[in-house]
């Protein structure tokens, strides 16, 4: 590097403290941008919960008895790609997402947290509206996928893509 030229050093010098401004720059966003997509994920856990307790109460057709067991025509659209255990005022389980078999999502009381469940990382919540206890989880695998703008995906259209 001694006898490279000043144009050389200042060239290599410039393109160094780019890649380091750069990896910089990866270090704080990636971690923003997984932290704001969590809570995005928090907000739908928390919608889709609304939406399931408004059901139990306004439906027709809705069990009147809360310690009835629930068909999954009780159960949102919305909720049909979550894992779901709904309870009812002696913790009996009154729904849950087939394939569960008995497991609990989590152990919180309320709120949300990370859980692994036979090689599942889920997002889960829990929530609670008298006399019900509702868990609802939800992968993570989407979260750990890095999202793809809308002009990333124009620019490798090809004219056979185009309508």
């Amino acid at each position: 590097m001694r006898h490279w030229s000043l144009k050389v050093k200042f060239g290599f010098y410039a393109a160094l403290l780019s890649i380091i401004a750069l990896l910089a720059g990866a270090a704080i966003m990636l971690p923003t941008i997984y932290l704001r997509q969590q809570a995005e994920l928090d907000r739908q856990l928390e919608q889709n919960a609304g939406e399931l307790f408004r059901d139990l109460e306004n439906f027709r057709g809705a069990p009147l008895n809360a310690r009835s067991p629930l068909g999954a025509k009780f159960i949102p659209l919305a909720m049909h790609d979550r894992f779901v255990i709904l309870k009812g005022p002696e913790g009996q389980i009154l729904f849950e997402t087939p394939g569960l078999n008995g497991a609990t999502l989590s152990n919180n009381i309320s709120g949300y947290t990370d859980v692994t469940m036979e090689g599942w990382e889920l997002r889960v919540g829990v929530f609670e509206k008298s006399p019900y206890s509702l868990q609802v989880g939800a992968d993570l695998a989407r979260l750990n996928e890095l999202p793809v703008s809308y002009t990333h995906l124009r620019a490798h259209e090809t004219r056979e893509d185009l309508v």
